[in-house]
Protein backbone atom coordinates (compact mmCIF):
# COMPACT_ATOMS: atom_id res chain seq x y z
CA UNK A 1 0.00 0.00 0.00
CA UNK A 2 2.81 2.32 1.07
CA UNK A 3 4.74 1.59 -2.56
CA UNK A 4 1.43 2.41 -4.79
CA UNK A 5 1.13 6.12 -2.52
CA UNK A 6 4.89 6.50 -3.15
CA UNK A 7 4.97 5.77 -6.48
CA UNK A 8 1.72 7.93 -6.86
CA UNK A 9 3.18 11.14 -4.79
CA UNK A 10 6.78 10.86 -7.07
CA UNK A 11 4.55 11.07 -10.25
CA UNK A 12 2.43 13.71 -8.97
CA UNK A 13 4.90 15.98 -8.21
CA UNK A 14 7.33 15.28 -11.40
CA UNK A 15 6.01 17.53 -13.96
CA UNK A 16 5.36 20.63 -11.03
CA UNK A 17 7.57 23.91 -10.26
CA UNK A 18 10.02 23.25 -7.01
CA UNK A 19 7.30 25.70 -5.15
CA UNK A 20 4.45 23.57 -6.18
CA UNK A 21 6.26 20.28 -4.96
CA UNK A 22 6.72 21.49 -1.68
CA UNK A 23 2.93 22.59 -1.26
CA UNK A 24 1.49 18.74 -2.40
CA UNK A 25 3.82 17.23 -0.48
CA UNK A 26 3.21 19.49 2.89
CA UNK A 27 -0.95 19.17 1.90
CA UNK A 28 -0.04 15.29 1.54
CA UNK A 29 1.75 15.48 4.80
CA UNK A 30 -1.22 17.22 6.55
CA UNK A 31 -3.91 14.94 5.00
CA UNK A 32 -2.11 12.21 6.12
CA UNK A 33 -1.63 13.16 9.97
CA UNK A 34 -5.34 14.20 10.22
CA UNK A 35 -6.58 10.87 9.13
CA UNK A 36 -5.16 8.84 11.66
CA UNK A 37 -8.24 6.40 11.54
CA UNK A 38 -8.85 5.98 7.72
CA UNK A 39 -5.47 3.77 7.23
CA UNK A 40 -2.86 1.27 8.64
CA UNK A 41 -0.68 3.58 11.60
CA UNK A 42 2.10 2.20 9.53
CA UNK A 43 0.98 3.54 5.93
CA UNK A 44 0.87 6.60 7.75
CA UNK A 45 4.08 6.57 9.45
CA UNK A 46 5.69 5.16 6.20
CA UNK A 47 3.99 7.94 3.86
CA UNK A 48 4.16 10.95 6.24
CA UNK A 49 7.93 10.48 6.42
CA UNK A 50 8.64 10.35 2.76
CA UNK A 51 6.54 13.54 2.42
CA UNK A 52 9.09 14.98 5.40
CA UNK A 53 11.86 14.04 3.43
CA UNK A 54 11.17 15.43 0.08
CA UNK A 55 9.92 18.38 1.65
CA UNK A 56 13.46 18.60 3.31
CA UNK A 57 15.17 18.34 0.33
CA UNK A 58 13.26 20.40 -2.08
CA UNK A 59 13.49 23.17 0.14
CA UNK A 60 17.34 22.49 0.30
CA UNK A 61 17.38 22.50 -3.25
CA UNK A 62 15.20 25.86 -2.97
CA UNK A 63 17.56 27.55 -0.78
CA UNK A 64 20.49 27.01 -3.07
CA UNK A 65 18.92 28.18 -5.65
CA UNK A 66 17.54 31.45 -4.45
CA UNK A 67 18.91 34.65 -5.12
CA UNK A 68 17.21 37.06 -2.67
CA UNK A 69 18.69 36.49 0.54
CA UNK A 70 19.30 39.27 2.43
CA UNK A 71 22.56 40.21 2.33
CA UNK A 72 24.92 40.33 5.67
CA UNK A 73 25.16 43.93 4.79
CA UNK A 74 21.82 44.50 5.31
CA UNK A 75 21.52 42.05 8.23
CA UNK A 76 24.47 44.33 10.01
CA UNK A 77 22.07 47.56 9.17
CA UNK A 78 19.33 45.65 10.88
CA UNK A 79 21.13 44.60 14.38
CA UNK A 80 22.49 47.95 14.65
CA UNK A 81 19.60 49.50 15.05
CA UNK A 82 18.21 47.47 17.28
CA UNK A 83 21.23 47.92 19.23
CA UNK A 84 20.34 51.97 19.06
CA UNK A 85 16.64 51.25 20.42
CA UNK A 86 18.00 48.37 23.09
CA UNK A 87 17.56 50.64 25.96
CA UNK A 88 14.60 52.03 24.86
CA UNK A 89 12.70 48.87 24.16
CA UNK A 90 13.80 46.68 27.64
CA UNK A 91 11.72 48.50 29.56
CA UNK A 92 8.72 48.30 27.79
CA UNK A 93 7.69 44.57 28.71
CA UNK A 94 5.72 42.55 26.05
CA UNK A 95 5.28 39.09 28.49
CA UNK A 96 2.91 40.61 31.60
CA UNK A 97 0.19 41.56 28.86
CA UNK A 98 0.11 38.63 26.85
CA UNK A 99 0.64 35.75 29.52
CA UNK A 100 -1.93 37.50 31.29
CA UNK A 101 -4.06 37.63 28.55
CA UNK A 102 -3.98 41.25 28.23
CA UNK A 103 -4.55 41.34 24.54
CA UNK A 104 -5.05 44.91 23.23
CA UNK A 105 -2.00 45.90 25.55
CA UNK A 106 0.54 43.51 24.05
CA UNK A 107 -0.60 44.64 20.35
CA UNK A 108 -0.17 47.96 21.43
CA UNK A 109 3.38 47.51 22.86
CA UNK A 110 4.42 45.63 19.95
CA UNK A 111 3.39 48.06 17.55
CA UNK A 112 5.19 51.18 18.98
CA UNK A 113 8.22 48.65 18.69
CA UNK A 114 7.95 48.10 15.17
CA UNK A 115 7.83 51.70 14.31
CA UNK A 116 11.14 52.16 12.00
CA UNK A 117 12.39 55.66 11.25
CA UNK A 118 12.43 57.13 7.63
CA UNK A 119 16.25 56.88 7.61
CA UNK A 120 16.28 53.40 7.62
CA UNK A 121 16.85 52.44 4.26
CA UNK A 122 15.28 49.38 2.71
CA UNK A 123 15.46 48.50 -1.10
CA UNK A 124 12.28 47.18 -2.56
CA UNK A 125 12.82 43.50 -3.06
CA UNK A 126 15.01 43.73 0.87
CA UNK A 127 11.04 44.36 2.54
CA UNK A 128 9.65 41.49 3.90
CA UNK A 129 12.70 39.55 4.47
CA UNK A 130 14.17 42.82 6.57
CA UNK A 131 10.87 43.24 8.48
CA UNK A 132 11.15 39.48 9.31
CA UNK A 133 14.25 39.88 10.44
CA UNK A 134 13.57 43.08 12.25
CA UNK A 135 10.53 41.36 14.23
CA UNK A 136 13.09 38.60 15.11
CA UNK A 137 15.20 40.83 16.63
CA UNK A 138 12.51 42.54 18.60
CA UNK A 139 11.04 39.16 19.71
CA UNK A 140 13.89 37.34 21.08
CA UNK A 141 15.26 38.01 24.91
CA UNK A 142 11.70 40.04 25.17
CA UNK A 143 9.49 37.23 25.24
CA UNK A 144 10.77 34.95 28.32
CA UNK A 145 9.02 31.71 28.77
CA UNK A 146 8.72 31.70 24.97
CA UNK A 147 10.21 29.75 21.66
CA UNK A 148 10.10 32.18 18.78
CA UNK A 149 10.69 30.37 16.13
CA UNK A 150 10.88 30.79 12.33
CA UNK A 151 9.75 29.38 9.04
CA UNK A 152 8.61 26.86 10.21
CA UNK A 153 6.26 23.97 8.30
CA UNK A 154 2.73 23.52 10.39
CA UNK A 155 -0.44 22.45 8.72
CA UNK A 156 -0.06 22.99 5.13
CA UNK A 157 2.02 25.71 4.91
CA UNK A 158 5.21 27.25 6.84
CA UNK A 159 4.49 30.43 9.09
CA UNK A 160 6.49 33.46 9.50
CA UNK A 161 6.88 33.57 12.95
CA UNK A 162 5.04 32.05 16.18
CA UNK A 163 5.66 31.70 19.90
CA UNK A 164 5.68 29.08 21.75
CA UNK A 165 5.33 29.22 25.09
CA UNK A 166 7.36 26.46 27.75
CA UNK A 167 4.05 26.34 30.14
CA UNK A 168 0.96 25.98 27.69
CA UNK A 169 -1.42 27.43 29.73
CA UNK A 170 0.08 30.59 28.43
CA UNK A 171 -1.14 31.98 24.94
CA UNK A 172 0.93 31.18 22.07
CA UNK A 173 0.85 33.19 18.41
CA UNK A 174 1.26 33.00 14.84
CA UNK A 175 2.25 35.69 13.33
CA UNK A 176 2.00 36.98 9.56
CA UNK A 177 4.17 39.75 7.64
CA UNK A 178 3.04 41.32 4.94
CA UNK A 179 4.52 44.27 3.10
CA UNK A 180 2.01 46.86 0.88
CA UNK A 181 2.26 49.72 -1.31
CA UNK A 182 0.33 52.92 -0.74
CA UNK A 183 -2.43 52.09 -3.42
CA UNK A 184 -3.19 48.66 -1.13
CA UNK A 185 -6.06 48.80 1.40
CA UNK A 186 -4.61 47.86 4.62
CA UNK A 187 -7.80 46.28 6.46
CA UNK A 188 -8.38 43.61 3.34
CA UNK A 189 -4.78 42.89 3.70
CA UNK A 190 -4.69 42.50 7.56
CA UNK A 191 -7.77 40.09 6.94
CA UNK A 192 -6.59 38.10 3.89
CA UNK A 193 -3.53 38.09 6.47
CA UNK A 194 -5.31 36.04 9.35
CA UNK A 195 -7.59 34.54 6.64
CA UNK A 196 -4.42 32.66 5.62
CA UNK A 197 -3.45 31.57 8.93
CA UNK A 198 -6.66 29.98 9.61
CA UNK A 199 -6.80 28.12 6.07
CA UNK A 200 -3.68 26.97 6.04
CA UNK A 201 -3.92 25.61 10.11
CA UNK A 202 -0.52 27.28 10.69
CA UNK A 203 -1.46 26.39 14.11
CA UNK A 204 -1.53 23.15 13.97
CA UNK A 205 1.81 22.38 16.31
CA UNK A 206 1.07 24.68 18.90
CA UNK A 207 -2.15 22.70 19.35
CA UNK A 208 -0.23 19.66 18.72
CA UNK A 209 1.82 20.53 22.35
CA UNK A 210 -1.42 21.19 24.12
CA UNK A 211 -1.77 25.30 23.77
CA UNK A 212 -5.33 26.10 23.80
CA UNK A 213 -5.50 29.72 22.97
CA UNK A 214 -3.76 31.31 20.34
CA UNK A 215 -3.24 34.53 19.03
CA UNK A 216 -3.24 35.23 14.61
CA UNK A 217 -1.43 37.88 14.51
CA UNK A 218 -1.29 39.94 10.90
CA UNK A 219 1.28 42.59 10.78
CA UNK A 220 1.14 44.88 7.43
CA UNK A 221 4.06 47.17 6.48
CA UNK A 222 2.90 50.12 4.83
CA UNK A 223 6.49 51.57 4.01
CA UNK A 224 7.43 51.72 7.00
CA UNK A 225 4.39 51.87 8.86
CA UNK A 226 3.23 48.78 11.18
CA UNK A 227 -0.16 47.72 11.10
CA UNK A 228 -1.68 45.52 13.26
CA UNK A 229 -4.70 43.15 13.75
CA UNK A 230 -4.94 40.02 15.62
CA UNK A 231 -8.08 37.54 16.05
CA UNK A 232 -7.87 34.76 19.32
CA UNK A 233 -8.14 31.34 18.50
Amino acid sequence: MFFKAKAHISQAINELSLNDKIKYLIENKYYYTQNEGSFPSKFIKDTVEFCASLIEKYKEIRQSEETNQVSDEVKKMVEGYLSLITNNIQSNDLISPLTEKKYDEFISKLTAMLYIPSFFDIKGDDKEHIFHIYLLGVLQGRVTGYKVSSNKESGIGRYDISLYPIENSNPGAIIEIKKIDNTSNIELELNEAIKQIENKHYNTELKSFGVNTILNIAIVFEGLQPHIQYKIN
